[in-house]
């Protein structure tokens, strides 16, 4: 099984990236070419199955300069622009739906999420690409980009994968104000009403700066039947095909895209010979991982005393959280920037090396704290049970919150971590079941694979007779 589709949150202006690519060294890489009819081939081999996820992501650096072509692998691997441009005129212009351009989720601002965006002033024709890829990092489908970061782009793909495969989850860094957007198109085309059947899958690593409603109830991690997918495979590809940008901005239309393509055929080509071994390896590593966290969370849990029951009690209680509530109520926002403190704090050390990138962390956590005096002190003016400011802003261990305290005397902090630790052992538990499925897919594929080369051998023999 398989998985496809991410969106990234933070375009760079195209011009930047060619003042800073202009010092950098091309890879000594070789370029990987083939055949058209073997890329074709192997194209719609990859999606030949049904996908678990599909990830998404944009790279603003592979630009191009205005020129005209016509290409020799157009619609392969990158959309056609004209089809591309007919779909974003009928869903901005007759939809009447309207995202949420406001960008923000808690205390993060993210460039991503919004429905119009202006196009560039300087002088290229394209400003990037869009790419969809599985969970395994093979490359699906593409679109070139004409202006910003918008909806559409990755909604055209969407639709596009939903229509050659059975596509279970859509991953992406923004999917808590896309997949709002997207069924408010929904709506209004029928034919955009098959995409609703896929789930929403935020990204586990960009789930940590949205707010805790919005990890718990968009996160990957706690989607049941995602297994321990991350939806950050994307970001691989990218790293492999911005290697280009240095001498495609320099290219025709035409030669872009075939060079994109190829490389985008070498890598499948790689990816695809050692995925029996990328399967095996996983399985082994997952299966000793879910036998150390079992393990762990039994240990935490005789350590507070916390039973099976009460331990799927609070799971029920951390989701049923997550979905009530408005996320502009002072509690909710007193909440999101007292766990962003935290995961920030004890992310200081243990992600960053550096003192200067400290430095810039520590800053904000200052601003943080600032921010969340404020809150506390406009939410005791208008309520009975008031907050200790000191207590609640150093983020003292022991101290809780007016609203979570409840009878039995257990923090929702305690609660959240028993959450967590139950969402990723379920994870790992799924995941052993998923790659067992993806092994068997395998086989099969190569058993097909045997069969056509016996019957093709078959066939050259009563040729030579």
């Amino acid at each position: 099984m398989l998985w496809i589709q991410r969106q990234d949150i933070t375009p760079v202006p195209a011009t930047q990236y060619q003042r800073s690519s202009s010092g950098t060294a091309m890879s000594k890489n070789p370029m990987l070419f083939a055949d058209p009819v073997e890329v074709r081939g192997h194209m719609a081999a990859e999606i030949s199955h049904a996908l678990l996820l599909e990830a998404q992501d944009d790279m603003r650096c592979l630009y191009l300069e205005r020129t005209e072509e016509p290409s020799l692998y157009e619609g392969l691997f990158i959309a056609k622009d004209d089809e591309v441009l007919t779909f974003l005129e009928k869903i901005r212009g007759s939809s009447g739906a309207r995202a949420n351009d406001s960008g923000t989720c808690g205390v993060s601002r993210f460039r991503a999420s919004k429905e119009t965006s202006n196009k560039s002033s300087s002088k290229i024709d394209e400003e990037g690409i869009q790419v969809a890829v599985c969970r395994h990092g093979i490359l699906l489908r593409a679109l070139n980009h004409y202006r910003g970061e918008i909806f559409a782009y990755p909604m055209f793909i969407q639709k596009d994968m939903a229509e050659r495969a059975n596509v279970t989850f859509f991953a992406m860094d923004v999917i808590c104000r896309y997949w709002p957007y997207l069924s408010k198109v929904a709506d209004n085309f029928t034919d955009m009403q098959p995409l609703m059947e896929m789930r929403p899958f935020l990204s586990v690593m960009h789930a940590k700066a949205h707010t805790a409603k919005c990890e718990v109830r968009w996160g990957g991690r706690n989607q049941d039947g995602a297994g321990n997918t991350v939806g950050e495979e994307v970001e691989q590809v990218n790293s492999f095909l911005s290697r280009a940008a240095l001498v495609t901005k320099y290219m025709t239309k035409a030669g872009r895209e075939n060079m994109l393509t190829q490389q985008a055929m070498g890598w499948n080509k790689k990816k695809t010979a050692n995925i029996h071994k990328v399967l095996a390896n996983r399985y082994i590593k997952i299966s000793e991982r879910a036998k150390l966290e079992a393990a762990s969370f039994s240990d935490f849990r005789q350590k507070n005393g916390i039973t099976e029951q009460t331990a799927q009690q609070w799971v029920c209680d951390v989701q049923e959280w997550a979905v009530t509530g408005a996320t502009e109520d002072l509690r909710a926002e007193i909440e999101s920037i007292i766990v962003t403190l935290l995961r920030k704090k004890q992310d200081l050390y243990r992600q960053h090396n550096s003192n200067q990138t400290r430095q810039r962390k520590r800053r904000k956590i200052r601003e943080l704290k600032n921010k969340l005096r404020q809150k506390i002190r406009l939410y005791n003016a208008i309520a009975e049970d008031t907050i200790d400011e000191e207590l609640a802003s150093n983020l003292t261990e022991d101290y809780i919150l007016p609203w979570e305290r409840s009878e039995d005397g257990h923090s929702f902090r305690l609660k959240r971590s028993v959450f967590d630790q139950t969402m990723l052992i379920r994870r790992l538990e799924e995941e052993q079941s998923i790659l067992v499925k993806e092994m068997s897919q395998h086989i099969t594929s190569l058993r097909k694979e045997i069969k056509a080369v016996d019957k093709l051998k078959e066939n050259i023999r009563m040729g030579c007779k």
